[in-house]
C-alpha cells in the first residue's frame, strides 16, 4: 500500500495519485455490501459463531496485551498541540470525531470517511450554520470491518477507503490520531488482525494509530478524559483491563469530566430483560463517580442507527453506529428504560431509581417503518439464497420420487409419486368444466394481495408495529390476527385449489421415504431454531407455521408442474413408457420444481422477515441485514472549547452516493474519488451542549 511517513515529510513523499479508478491504482478493490443471506456467508457466519462460543474465552488476547505493554503509559495525553513534545503550546480546545460500524459496503463507508477527512465541515440546521473542524482524534467505536476480521477484509473494506478519503497530511504534527475499540466482528479471530492493524503505530492514510491495547484512556484539555473500554466475548472485564482503569481512575477528581466509549448499547438490552452487559458497564461508571468526577457522555455503536437517551441527571447515552454498515431500524426502540437493579456490583448503590428517556432517533420511527416493505424484494436481492432452498427441494423431490419408482424395466409412471400428484392435481377438463371456480379463486388471491399492498406497503395506520417494550393489548392482537388472515390465503392455496388429494399423496409417500422425512424435519427444526430470543411457545408456534407454509408451497408447485408435464407427455393411467422418456419427464419435473419452489420459499422467507420486523423486534437485525439499506448514515463530532464546554454535533447522511469518479485534483491530500451526486451532511438535531 503506502509507505509510512517521517516527521517533516514534504508533499514529494506523498503517495502517487491514481491515474484511474482501477483497484491497482487505488490500492484496494471497492467492495459491495456483505450479502448476509448468501449460502457461503451463512455457512461462514455459523462457523464463526460456533468457534467464538466454544473457544472465545481461550482466544482472549487482552491479558497478553497487558503482559507485552506492562510498562506502557496509562493515558495518552493531548494537553499540548504536539503530544510528542511536552514543550509545545498548550491546547485550549480540541475537536474529536466518533464513528462506529464501518468497513462494510464501499459507498457508505467511503461517504462517511470523506466527510471525516474534510478539514472544515459546515453544517446547517433550522436556518443556522455551524462550522466544525476535522477531529484531532478519530475514535472508531467498534466493528471496524465486516463480515469478520482478517488482513484482507481490513485492507479492502476499511483501510483502503479511509486512505482514499485522506491520503496524506504533509505535516505529521498536524495529522489526526486514530484510536479503535473492537466490536464483536473484530473479535471473531481473537483480536489478532485488530491488534496488527491498530496497535502498531500504522498510518491509515492521514490518520495514525496510537494505542497499544484494545482499550485506552485519553487525557484531553479542560480536565476532560475519554475512556475506551473493551467489553466483548462473554461481556466480562478482564483483570488487566480492570487494573488499567483502576489506575486511570486515581487521576480523576471533582471538576473532571469523563466521556466513556463502549462497543455495544448494553443499556438498551436492559429493556429486554438482559442486564448482564450493562452491569459491567455500570461497574466502570461507578469508578468514575466514586472519584467525584462527572460522567457526562456514553458513546457506542453496534446498532446501526442514531439514538440518544438521556438520564434525569443530564448524563447522555448515544448510539451512533452509522459508519457504513447496513441500517438498523429505530421503530422498536423503547421510549423509556428503567436501569434500577441493573447496575449490580461495587458502587451500584451510589444511584437509585435511574431511568433513561429516548429523545431522538435517526432515521425517525416513521422512516424506519417505511423501509420494511422493501423486504418483499428479498428474492430479487438474494438469488443465491433461493438456490439454497432449491437444493433442499431437489433432495426432497428426488427422495420421494426414487422411493416410488417401479423396479426393473416395468415403468408405470402413473404409479410414481409424480404420477399420483398429477392425478390429484387439476386436468384440462377441470379448467373447462369449472371456470367460475378458478376465476373466483384467482380474484380472491388478487384481492388479498391488493389489500396487503395498500395496508402495508402504502403505510396505513394498521401497519404500525408496537415498540419493543410496549405491552400488547386488544389492538395489537387484532392487528396480528388481521395480518395472519391476510397472508393465510396464499399459504392455503394447495387445499383451496386441489382439495386434500395432494396432501394425502404426500403423507403416503413420506411413509416410504425416510430421507424426505428428514428434509421435512430439517425445515421444521430450522424454522423453530431461527425464531431467536423468544419464548419456547412462540418459537414452536411461529416455527411450525413457517415450516408448514414452506412445505405447502413446495407441494403446490410440485402438483402444478406434475399435472402440466405429465399431461404434456401424454401419460394416462396404466400406460407404459420407455425409461428414457420417463427420465426426461421426471428429470424436468425435479429441476423445475426445485427452482420454482426455491424462488417461492425465498419469497416466503422474506414475508416471514417482514412479520419478524413487526412482531419479533429481537430479529430486527436479520430483517435489516436482508434489506441492506445504504442510506441514513451518521457519525459524531465533539468539541471541547476554551471554557470547558462540551458540544456534540450529531451528523447524518440521508442519502449515500451510489457512483464515484476519479478526482483529478493534484493536491496530495485530496481524496482519490469524488461523488457523482451530492454528498450532503446534515445535523440530525441541534448541537448538544453537555
Amino acid at each position: 500500500m503506502y509507505a509510512g511517513r517521517v516527521t517533516g515529510q514534504e508533499a514529494a513523499g506523498a503517495p502517487a495519485r491514481p491515474r484511474d479508478s482501477s483497484a491497482a491504482q487505488l490500492g484496494f478493490a471497492p467492495q459491495p455490501y456483505v450479502r448476509w443471506f448468501h449460502p457461503f456467508e451463512l455457512a461462514r457466519a455459523g462457523v464463526r459463531a460456533v468457534l467464538a462460543e466454544m473457544f472465545g474465552a481461550y482466544a482472549d488476547k487482552r491479558e497478553l496485551q497487558a503482559a507485552l505493554y506492562a510498562s506502557s503509559r496509562v493515558a495518552h495525553r493531548y494537553l499540548q498541540l504536539d503530544p510528542a513534545d511536552s514543550s509545545s503550546p498548550e491546547r485550549k480546545e480540541i475537536w474529536l470525531d466518533f464513528v462506529a460500524d464501518l468497513g462494510d459496503g464501499f459507498n457508505a463507508t467511503f461517504a462517511v470517511a470523506s466527510l471525516l477527512a474534510r478539514e472544515q465541515l459546515v453544517l446547517a440546521h433550522e436556518g443556522r450554520s455551524y462550522p466544525t473542524e476535522r477531529g484531532a482524534l478519530l475514535v472508531m467505536g467498534g466493528d471496524e470491518v465486516y463480515p469478520g476480521a482478517d488482513r484482507v477484509e481490513y485492507a479492502e473494506r476499511t483501510v483502503g477507503p479511509y486512505r482514499a478519503a485522506l491520503p496524506f497530511v504533509a505535516d505529521e504534527r498536524a495529522a489526526p490520531h486514530l484510536f479503535a475499540l473492537p466490536g464483536n466482528h473484530d473479535w471473531y479471530d481473537g483480536l489478532s488482525a485488530f491488534l496488527r492493524q491498530f496497535t502498531q503505530r500504522r498510518w491509515i492514510g492521514g490518520w495514525r494509530t496510537q494505542q497499544e491495547r484494545s482499550y485506552f484512556v485519553l487525557e484531553l484539555p479542560q480536565r476532560y478524559w475519554l475512556w475506551g473500554i473493551d467489553i466483548q466475548l462473554h461481556a466480562d472485564v478482564d483483570g488487566p483491563q480492570l487494573a488499567y482503569f483502576e489506575l486511570a481512575a486515581t487521576r480523576l477528581g471533582p471538576g473532571h469530566s469523563v466521556i466513556l466509549c463502549t462497543a455495544e448499547p448494553s443499556w438498551v438490552d436492559v429493556a429486554n430483560g438482559q442486564s448482564e452487559g450493562y452491569r459491567n458497564l455500570a461497574f466502570l461508571e461507578s469508578k468514575v463517580l466514586a472519584r467525584g468526577a462527572r460522567l457526562v457522555l456514553v458513546l457506542t455503536g453496534d446498532s446501526h442507527h442514531y439514538a440518544r437517551f438521556r438520564e434525569q441527571s443530564g448524563r447522555t447515552y448515544i448510539t451512533a453506529g452509522g459508519g457504513g454498515a447496513f441500517l438498523h431500524g429505530t421503530h422498536t426502540l423503547p421510549e423509556r428504560i428503567e436501569l434500577t437493579g441493573a447496575d449490580a456490583g461495587p458502587g451500584a448503590g451510589v444511584e437509585a431509581a435511574r431511568s433513561l428517556q429516548l429523545e431522538k432517533v435517526f432515521p425517525e420511527r416513521a422512516e424506519s417503518r417505511q423501509q420494511l416493505p422493501g423486504i418483499f424484494r428479498f428474492t430479487q436481492r438474494n438469488k443465491a439464497f433461493a438456490l439454497l432452498w432449491a437444493a433442499l427441494w431437489l433432495v426432497m423431490g428426488w427422495a420421494l420420487l426414487s422411493a416410488s419408482l417401479p423396479p426393473g424395466s416395468d415403468w408405470a409412471p402413473a404409479a410414481t409419486f409424480t404420477g399420483r400428484l398429477a392425478e390429484a392435481g387439476p386436468s384440462r377438463a377441470d379448467f373447462s368444466s369449472r371456470p367460475g371456480t378458478w376465476l373466483g379463486f384467482t380474484l380472491l388471491v388478487l384481492l388479498d394481495l391488493s389489500i396487503g399492498y395498500f395496508v402495508h406497503v402504502r403505510g396505513s395506520r394498521l401497519s404500525e408495529p408496537s415498540g419493543a417494550a410496549a405491552k400488547w393489548g386488544a389492538r395489537e392482537w387484532l392487528r396480528l390476527s388481521f395480518d395472519v388472515l391476510l397472508w393465510a390465503v396464499p399459504a392455503l392455496a394447495p387445499a383451496l385449489v386441489f382439495g386434500m388429494g395432494p396432501l394425502a399423496v404426500l403423507l403416503s409417500a413420506l411413509a416410504r421415504s425416510p430421507a424426505a422425512v428428514s428434509v421435512c424435519l430439517l425445515v421444521l427444526c430450522g424454522a423453530m431454531v431461527y425464531v431467536s430470543h423468544a419464548r419456547l411457545s412462540v418459537r414452536v408456534a411461529v416455527g411450525l407455521a413457517h415450516a408448514t407454509v414452506q412445505l405447502l408451497s413446495w407441494l403446490f408447485v410440485a402438483t402444478c408442474l406434475a399435472s402440466a408435464l405429465l399431461s404434456l407427455g401424454g401419460i394416462v393411467a396404466g400406460a407404459e413408457w420407455s425409461p428414457l422418456w420417463c427420465l426426461l419427464i421426471f428429470g424436468t419435473w425435479l429441476l423445475s420444481t426445485a427452482l420454482s419452489a426455491g424462488l417461492a420459499s425465498a419469497t416466503i422467507f422474506g414475508i416471514y422477515l417482514w412479520f419478524a420486523g413487526r412482531y419479533l423486534p429481537k430479529q430486527l437485525n436479520d430483517v435489516f441485514s436482508a434489506l441492506a439499506v445504504e442510506d441514513y448514515k451518521n457519525f459524531l463530532r465533539l468539541h471541547i472549547d476554551e471554557q470547558g464546554k462540551l458540544t456534540v454535533y450529531p451528523i447524518g447522511i440521508r442519502r449515500v452516493p451510489r457512483a464515484w469518479q476519479l478526482n483529478l485534483d493534484p493536491d496530495p491530500g485530496a481524496p482519490f474519488l469524488l461523488p457523482q451526486e451530492e454528498l450532503k451532511a446534515e445535523l440530525i438535531e441541534p448541537p448538544l451542549q453537555l
